[in-house]
């Protein structure tokens, strides 16, 4: 066998710390099995730095994670720090949350991630260079929402995703800028917002028709933009798929194998989760099986493995969570370290009691026990190599997995197992985006007109089939934007 090995380090478009190593089989284009390596090369100590201080503290601290999806860590220890001090905010509260939210880690972070990141590798530039034939196909080939999106041919959406000059590329920097700006009326600022607190949100309300306004006005704009950009991408991503040997490219699991958590809660139902942590923890799940007379709680928690689902439950999701270091510059905690708790606030054992075959009881593992301590060294893809950690779900029969997360893992979650989310209808994802009576002159017409998205997630997480979930989950931060933009001026 003659093989090549192949580095990328720094992963720049993903992240800057991230870097791969991988073995590839210069005869059959694969990789030799089991010589692929991932691996972050950055310490980044929140776990460290956070201890001592007030739980508050950490969701403006934990925000400094990522200059991007800041607020998507922020929100996280928002919603932990609610539970933990019993202290869930008025409905009008986390309506403002929902806003700013769909706006700064979905809205905004979408559009730079498909357009400006991941465009260019399917851009004209990278299509004519390296897959000639394709490109060729492309110029043929008329492109099925060019009433919506404007562009002619396959070709023609190839170019707008040319970096610096093609249409996409250019206005998703342009609209993005309009998505923070809707952001920051509530948070106050991004990516690390400040009005963010445990119990509630810091908004000033005293101008508050004045901020509805102005973010209604963002809004409608970046409504027919979202139109444009998810036509667009089925489109470029079908015919990928059709004519380009795309379909399985990126395949991760031949069956689905993710976990799906809350989110965009329904503000009525939030609210009302109770005054104590016990209370909010056991009551969790309500927000998945509950009605209410607000906006629903669009995405629900999902575990599913190897196709089969296994639960919708938030405390399945929560007990069953495990943090290991084999290969990580750290100590092993487990064995020098006491645990905080062996249960969860209901008594449920963590990782379902069961214990490691040296007797090291699993639930030492689990994240509510975990503590970092760093161990640097030499990097050796046999041992050690990289400051990242190994995320498992484990299982009542004694099973252990990795897992997906994502938009095509949330949207598959909602439209094969939760009939009875908004964004769903007969099986499939089906959002209406609703007419836009004025748009500015850099839009084509064809985005003011009403568009129902439909996808049906298919039951495999590919390249494309990720995209097109990023794509698709444009559509579910609009439809959540103006869902809670009419409950929060009623």
């Amino acid at each position: 066998m003659s093989s090549i090995k192949l580095t990328i380090d720094p992963i720049t478009r993903v992240a800057g710390h991230l870097g791969m190593t991988a073995t590839v089989d210069t005869n059959t284009r694969q990789v030799v099995s089991n010589q692929a390596y991932t691996y972050v090369t950055m310490f980044r100590g929140f776990e460290v730095f956070l201890r001592g201080r007030q739980p508050p503290d950490a969701v403006h601290i934990t925000s400094r994670s990522c200059g991007v999806c800041g607020a998507a860590h922020a929100n996280g220890s928002l919603r932990a720090n609610d539970m933990a001090l019993g202290a869930v905010p008025y409905p009008l509260g986390h309506t403002l949350r929902n806003l700013a939210y769909a706006m700064t880690d979905m809205i905004y972070d979408h559009l730079i991630i498909l357009n400006v990141l991941e465009g260019p590798d399917f851009s004209a530039q990278v299509m004519q260079t390296y897959y000639p034939s394709c490109w060729q196909t492309a110029q043929q080939t008329k492109a099925e929402h060019s009433d919506i999106h404007g562009f002619s041919t396959i070709a023609d959406i190839m170019t707008a995703l040319n970096p610096f000059s093609g249409w996409l590329w250019v206005h998703a920097v342009k609209a993005q800028i309009l998505a923070r700006e809707a952001g920051v009326l509530i948070y106050g600022r991004h990516s690390h917002p400040s009005m963010l607190i445990p119990g509630g949100i810091g908004t000033d309300l005293s101008v508050g028709e004045s901020l509805f306004t102005q973010y209604m006005y963002r809004l409608t704009t970046l409504t027919a933009m979202a139109k444009v950009v998810i036509a667009a991408w089925m489109d470029l991503a079908n015919f990928l798929i059709d004519n380009c040997d795309y379909q399985y490219q990126g395949l991760t699991y031949s069956a689905p194998t993710y976990i799906s958590s809350y989110g965009f809660e329904s503000p009525e139902l939030y609210s009302s989760l109770g005054e104590s942590y016990d209370e909010i923890y056991k009551n969790y799940d309500s927000l998945a099986q509950t009605a209410s007379e607000g906006p629903q709680t669009v995405f629900r928690a999902t575990i599913v493995r190897n196709g089969e689902l296994l639960s919708k439950s938030f405390i399945d999701l929560n007990v069953g969570q495990l943090e290991f270091v084999n290969s990580s510059y750290y100590h092993d905690w487990a064995h020098i370290t006491s645990p905080f708790t062996e249960t969860d606030p209901l008594g449920n054992k963590l990782a379902w009691g069961l214990t490691e075959s040296d007797g090291t009881p699993l639930y030492m593992y689990h994240p509510w026990n975990k503590t970092t301590i760093p161990n640097p060294q030499a990097m050796n893809f046999m041992d050690k190599y990289s400051w990242d950690a190994e995320p498992r779900l484990s299982w009542k029969d004694g099973t252990m997995w990795p897992y997906e997360t994502g938009p095509w893992a949330r949207l598959h979650a909602v439209a094969h197992y939760h009939p009875n989310s908004p964004i769903v209808k007969n099986g499939k994802i089906s959002i209406t985006l609703p007419t836009i009576s004025e748009i500015p002159s850099w839009l084509p017409s064809g985005s003011m007109a009403e568009w129902t998205v439909e996808w049906e997630p298919p039951n495999y997480s590919t390249t494309l089939s990720r995209i097109l979930g990023r794509a698709v989950d444009i559509a579910a931060a609009v439809f959540t934007a103006w869902d809670n933009l009419q409950y929060g001026l009623e």
